[in-house]
């Protein structure tokens, strides 16, 4: 069996972490000897220590690839430990392990991205890409934008969406009110005042509804602003940190008016619960949602459509019964976590 090093130098958690930590505990239950690469005093570094992972974690920045130290204790720990393949989450991951590619010998690097957003064709990029020996996106989209600048890449990227275990029942469908759900970080890429602005509309056709927003971000404040300006803080209220699967539990309809996505979390466990989901056709949402069959694809930003939409399965329940019970057959086709990391495998044992 192969040793493994995930190479993760972000200090925040977000969906990298994740799959970084779920796939090294799989494949570690697998039989590969895993090993761990953090940023100093990071979320994934408390995470690894409490699951035992041997690790190193340093404090890395973009220009740590010129810093002959850095380079130095990187290499010594990926030689000591014999590690075989190194799967990196960030650019400068990339930057730093590919500017050592040399002198790691036959250690493969493995590139996960999860952004949608075009490599840059910078004369940096055009000599350390290239040295990669694979790249996984997480989405179609995703995979289109890596080689959109660089097309020497396209040879080298495999698609693993996000994975999640098997579908569970949904009991909650509908009561005396209807709860519409988003689950995010309060940032301006999700696209939360979308949901102030659907609130107002709601309101307007004097519906029985309620909007539950989940997560923290440093637009918390000016959301709760608006909502008072709005007189919504009856019909919307953010709830902040959850468990997700709890949260779902909770509410009908998952509306996610993000502006762009690599492949999101949230829809594909909203869609393990069984819950149809309404969201904006940008990005990867596409690849995500099963448009007239697990929800809804609406045009970019267009929220009275999307309210149309809504108000549609609020008087339409047996409609909402239908997209819930197809999201089952939808996640088995695309997201189960034990077919994505036997993906994985098999990208790790060709390269």
């Amino acid at each position: 069996m192969k040793n493994i090093l995930f190479f993760n130098s972000n200090y925040a958690w977000g969906g990298g972490e994740k799959w970084h930590l779920t796939m090294a505990q799989s494949l570690s239950q697998r039989g590969y000897k895993i090993y761990f690469l953090t940023g100093k005093n990071s979320e994934l570094e408390k995470k690894v220590h409490q699951l035992n992972f041997k690790s190193l974690s340093l404090e890395l920045k973009n220009f740590s690839f010129l810093s002959p130290y850095k380079k130095n204790l990187i290499k010594n720990f990926i030689k000591g430990h014999r590690i075989d393949i190194c799967i990196l989450n960030l650019p400068r991951d990339v930057k730093i392990c590919c500017a050592l590619k040399k002198k790691l010998g036959n250690v493969k690097l493995v590139y996960r991205r999860g952004m949608p957003h075009p490599i840059k064709a910078n004369f940096l990029n055009k000599i350390l890409y290239p040295k990669l020996d694979c790249i996984i996106a997480n989405s179609i989209e995703i995979k289109k934008s890596i080689s959109s600048e660089l097309p020497m890449l396209k040879e080298k990227v495999q698609v693993i969406y996000n994975g999640v275990e098997k579908f569970e029942v949904h009991e909650k469908l509908v009561d005396n009110k209807f709860v519409i759900g988003n689950l995010g970080r309060l940032v301006e890429q999700k696209g939360h005042h979308h949901l102030i602005k659907l609130g107002t509309i709601l309101k307007r056709k004097q519906l029985s509804f309620e909007i539950l927003i989940a997560g923290k971000g440093p637009l918390e404040n000016d959301l709760e602003k608006s909502i008072l300006v709005s007189h919504l803080q009856d019909e919307i209220k953010l709830v902040g940190h959850v468990d997700p699967k709890q949260f779902l539990k909770k509410i009908d309809l998952f509306v996610f008016p993000s502006h762009f996505e690599g492949s999101a979390n949230a829809i594909i466990e909203a869609t393990q619960m069984g819950i149809p989901t309404i969201a904006f056709k940008t990005s990867s949402m596409p690849e995500m949602v099963k448009d007239g069959e697990t929800g809804y694809l609406i045009p970019p930003f267009e929220v009275e459509k999307m309210a149309d939409k809504i108000i549609k399965l609020i008087q339409q329940p047996k409609l909402l019964e239908e997209f819930s019970k197809k999201c089952e057959a939808f996640l088995n086709q695309n997201f189960l976590h034990e077919q994505k990391i036997t993906q994985l495998e098999e990208i790790l044992n060709e390269i």
